[in-house]
């Protein structure tokens, strides 16, 4: 490498040529990235698949990574040419300080080499334009996943950049599914309110502070700035297709080369680059920003087919749905919401983690577990965040809250051998009081307090089922509260039915033919109780059995039925398992 040398006798000028100063750390960065292109491990035969799910410009890409692929640990070659390339970027960092290309390679490289430390000091020593220096300092605090200070150091920065490098910098246009057409025909002052709804929205787990898929996505723009006019570690120059991969999809987490083959193929071999395997669309799709009371439970789709964007947050080695139970309750101007979980993911999600394990070692177990319930109206109030801590994979969390409908996020962090993230995200509407009848949600528990028919919420809350789920011929808890009866002076009618959900009509015809034995795949009880006047919460709690039911989805329903008034009627699905 020529460039120590240049370096040196730049260095022992009295008064070097800024442009010279420049050319020598562009040569140096250019004379690092190739001799790292040579220096990438091979392609394993057959890594690549034979089709591109996207063109992007002039790269081919595809969203199904190889669950087997790892990363190669760089060569100490290559650490050490990349200390040297630190090294050559300080002493000419030094004769020109405020330059905003060499400060900005300085951050990029010390990011790079895990000097997260030193990337935030040379961030905060930058003497170039104040935007940029809050750019890039807002870079590093988000790679040493400080996100509330990366927020703020982000919020800086936009709020010095001119207006026209502002509004490049917040244009969502690239990462968006559905809403593109719509947000590319507003300006950008109409824009702030939509990116407001979607980063609040996308913020992936409250639990952890700030917003970490907003500041990845402003890191990203700062990582694309460092790019412009630097060598590319993909050996071809940087350009429009380059910029909507990364903001897509983020850095890459690793690299491959593939040799040309054949007399007539390129001299330059071929660059594969691999993302993140646990990526997650936290985008959400358009639907949710223009209506966030339309989003049903399970219906986010954090890993679908094709995603626009992926984003892995680094604190979390799998990010998956949290299995669940809610139920509201009210209590004047306020609610009651219990929410249990049960970390254990679903077969997919085990698969996985067993897969990440790594082959021979023990299956994970749950230790610790930190959960989260919020609830938040829209993206201008303050939200409702209830924190716990647990021991073992279930828990139960009750928050209290304004009479409200919101945003509910609950969540978990799980440690064991590794640190699972999960959630389970959606609207939950709470009517407002009204003069007839109504119910709670139904809460299914582990059993029905003994000699107690009208035990209280608080008497209930140690029996709750973390999910709504039982084995088969197992005994099941019901609870639920009755509003609305402190005037009735009548006996009501009160129903409860269990109904299976899903048989095939193959499966009922054969029943009515009497070809296939009728599974006993309902419940239904009906009794008639005497009011209490002048109580507003009626509470009522029973046990019921499904003990030849068979394994599947079932459908159960309260009904309260008080004579002169409309019937009051809640429902909730519970799973029977074998």
């Amino acid at each position: 490498m020529w460039w120590p040398a240049l370096v040196a006798q730049l260095v022992a000028t009295a008064h070097p040529d800024s442009i010279g100063v420049l050319r020598a750390a562009r040569s140096a960065q250019a004379s690092f990235e190739q001799y790292r292109i040579a220096h990438l491990p091979r392609a394993r035969s057959g890594g690549r698949p034979n089709r591109c799910d996207e063109v992007v410009g002039r790269f081919c890409f595809w969203h199904d990574e190889d669950e087997t692929w790892q990363a190669t640990p760089e060569p100490p070659a290559t650490v050490d040419a990349r200390r040297r390339l630190l090294h050559t970027l300080d002493s000419l960092g030094a004769l020109l300080p405020g330059d905003p290309w060499i400060v900005g390679q300085r951050v990029r490289y010390l990011i790079e080499s895990g000097a997260g430390e030193d990337a935030r000091a040379a961030a905060r020593g930058c003497r170039s334009s104040p935007w940029w220096c809050a750019a890039l300092l807002g870079y590093a605090l988000h790679a040493g996943r400080d996100y509330p200070r990366a927020d703020s150091a982000f919020a800086s920065a936009l709020a010095a950049m001119p207006e026209e490098q502002r509004c490049r910098w917040t244009d969502l246009s690239l990462v968006l599914d559905g809403l593109r057409g719509r947000y590319r025909r507003l300006s950008c002052a109409q824009r702030a309110a939509l990116e407001r709804r979607i980063w609040w929205l996308a913020d992936p787990l409250h639990l952890v502070p700030g917003n970490e898929r907003r500041t990845e996505h402003f890191a990203r723009r700062v990582i694309n700035a460092l790019q412009e006019e630097a060598r590319s570690a993909y050996g071809v120059r940087w350009g429009a297709d380059l910029e909507e991969l990364l903001l897509r999809y983020g850095w890459p987490v690793g690299w491959e080369r593939e040799e040309p083959i054949g007399a007539a193929a390129p001299l330059r071999p071929a660059i594969i680059s691999h993302n993140q395997r646990e990526s997650r669309h936290f985008l959400p799709p358009a639907r949710f920003v223009e209506a966030p009371n339309t989003i049903l439970p399970d219906e986010w789709e954090l890993d679908p087919d094709g995603p626009v964007t992926g984003y892995a947050p680094p604190y979390a080695a799998v990010f998956h749905a949290l299995p669940h139970q809610v139920a509201v309750f009210r209590r004047g101007d306020s609610i009651v919401v219990v929410a249990g979980y049960d970390v254990r993911a679903g077969k997919d999600q085990r698969r996985r983690a067993r897969a990440s394990a790594g082959p021979g070692e023990p299956a994970r177990t749950v230790a610790r577990v930190e959960a989260g319930l919020v609830l938040a109206p829209d993206e201008i109030a303050e939200p409702v965040i209830l924190r716990g801590m647990g021991h073992g994979p279930e828990g139960v969390m009750t928050a209290i809250a304004p009479a409200a409908s919101a945003l509910l996020s609950l969540e978990t962090l799980d440690t064991a051998d590794s640190v699972h993230a999960a959630r389970a995200r959606y609207w939950l509407p709470v009517l407002p009081p009204a003069q007839d009848v109504a119910l709670s949600h139904p809460l299914i528990l582990r059993a029905a307090p003994e000699d107690a028919p009208h035990p209280s919420l608080a008497d209930v809350i140690p029996l709750v089922r973390p999910v709504a789920r039982a084995r088969r011929g197992e005994r099941v808890g019901v609870f639920w509260e009755t509003y609305g009866l402190e005037r009735s002076t009548r006996p009501f009618r009160v129903t409860l039915t269990v109904t299976q959900v899903g048989r095939s009509w193959i499966r009922k015809v054969t029943e009515w033919a009497g070809l296939a034995k009728r599974d006993p795949h309902y419940v239904s009880l009906s009794w008639e109780e005497a009011p209490r006047p002048g109580t507003s919460v009626y509470p009522r709690a029973l046990a019921i059995s499904l003990p030849e039911a068979s394994p599947g989805v079932y459908h159960l329903e309260v009904t309260v039925a008080v004579p002169g008034m409309p019937i009051a009627s809640a429902e909730r699905e519970i799973t029977i398992e074998p």
